[in-house]
């Protein structure tokens, strides 16, 4: 099966009155459009709040989102220092879902591992779904 990967440049990083968020730092906020799967989770489209979970630490992340206060915790499977000149978002489309596996801010990149379980259950739901529809 062919992977789709989608980037998401989240223009809106930090406006529209969250100046105040912009003084927090190690944290962005961003608009998510879809319903997206982050360590297991299926989140609702909204905003979010992505910052560091502990200053000392830079790979752990908090993922909050800011309609419900709900906050996921994320570890990266891998951290690179490599700043961004823009925050973005990757999310993989999978059998019709979105699953979140990168974070490019301004401090580095953080990569989320997509369980292979979750690969897989979104490929046979995909199948399922082709199947049904007649084509192959």
């Amino acid at each position: 099966m062919k992977k789709q990967y989608l980037t998401i440049l989240f223009l809106s990083v930090l406006a529209l009155g969250l100046g105040a968020l912009a003084q927090e730092v190690d944290t962005v906020v961003v608009n998510i459009p879809y319903e997206f799967v982050a360590r297991g989770a299926t989140l609702p489209a909204g905003t979010y709040k992505i910052s560091r979970a502990d200053t000392l630490a830079l790979r752990e992340l908090i993922l909050t989102n800011y309609d419900t206060g709900k906050a996921t915790y994320l570890v990266p499977t891998l951290y690179e220092s490599a700043p961004a000149e823009h925050v973005k978002l990757s999310l993989e489309s999978i059998g019709g879902k979105y699953f979140l596996n990168k974070i490019q801010t301004a401090n580095g990149v953080y990569t989320i591992a997509t369980p292979a379980s979750a690969t897989k259950l979104a490929q046979v739901h995909e199948d399922h779904a082709r199947s049904a529809s007649g084509s192959n």
